[in-house]
């Protein structure tokens, strides 16, 4: 069985019925939106009547609305984690340089010492050689 709800649309899309499309299309545009809306209210949304949401869910292999609601929801909560990775992949990013600055003045400092030259005297290119 096919668990992805955007996948599900895709594969069903040519044979739902005119108002079921526009529930389709709604949800694919916007199913964070279309998570927290109940039958009715998305039905209203995009012009249908609350049965044609609940057998547009029937239609998709759902046991009821509340399970398509569901699934979006987990769709969102999968976002969320990946943005979530994205930013935290971000911020490790960003302290990187700052502890490759601070070990490059600890390498330079120690440098110095060991050869005896002033650390502005002391060049990278002196110390990668």
């Amino acid at each position: 069985m096919i668990t992805h709800l955007l996948t599900r649309i895709d594969l069903m899309m040519n044979s739902l019925s005119k108002g079921q499309k526009r529930i389709a299309l709604f949800i694919e545009e916007h199913y964070d939106k279309a998570a927290f809306m109940t039958a009715s209210k998305l039905g209203e949304t995009v012009g249908v009547s609350e049965s044609t949401v609940v057998r547009f869910a029937t239609e998709l292999g759902y046991d009821g609305y509340p399970k398509l609601q569901k699934a979006m929801q987990e769709m969102i909560r999968n976002k969320l984690t990946s943005v979530q990775r994205i930013e935290v992949t971000s911020n490790r990013m960003r302290i990187l340089p700052v502890q490759l600055m601070k070990f490059a003045r600890q390498s330079v400092f120690t440098y110095s010492v060991c050869v005896q030259q002033p650390q502005s005297q002391i060049s990278l290119h002196t110390i990668l050689k």
